[in-house]
């Protein structure tokens, strides 16, 4: 089954794989940026993450930067067994992985849902391959009787 985990749900990805959070950037990250755009309008991106090279999300963007919005004080600090990093802000922090044992395991800890509804290109396709690549899975149970 596809899994697209957004902040929290990134986190847990990792975490139940065995790896581990940062409990708290600013205390746990000294000199780590702002990860939290506070009040501003939910889409706007607050910084920009590099993405892993032939990591999933590489593919589909296209691009090995992106502008992201983020709203989180933790993150992910050891991503756990079979889990990659896909993308890290310009400080070091993860912001991306992708279980490389499972044809379609995304988390991100920043908002595409947000993104998406302003227009974000990049957002769109991330949840059009979800739904392709949850159709597909849905299709392959019926097939079977499961």
């Amino acid at each position: 089954m596809p899994v697209l985990g957004i902040c929290k749900g990134m986190q847990w990805m990792a975490v139940i794989r065995g790896g581990t959070l940062h409990v708290d950037l600013q205390s746990d990250c000294p000199g780590a940026q702002d990860h939290q755009c506070g009040t501003s309008p939910r889409s706007r991106a607050v910084h920009e993450v590099t993405l892993e090279a032939g990591s999933h999300l590489e593919m589909l963007a296209g691009v090995s930067r992106l502008a992201v919005n983020s709203r989180h004080h933790q993150a992910v600090a050891e991503p756990g067994r079979q889990v990659n990093t896909s993308a890290v802000a310009l400080d070091g922090v993860i912001e991306a992985i992708e279980w490389a044992d499972h044809p379609f395991g995304i988390g991100v800890q920043w908002h595409p849902e947000d993104q998406a509804a302003a227009g974000d290109a990049f957002s769109i396709r991330l949840f059009s391959n979800f739904v392709e690549q949850a159709s597909a899975y849905g299709q392959a149970q019926r097939k079977h009787g499961i």
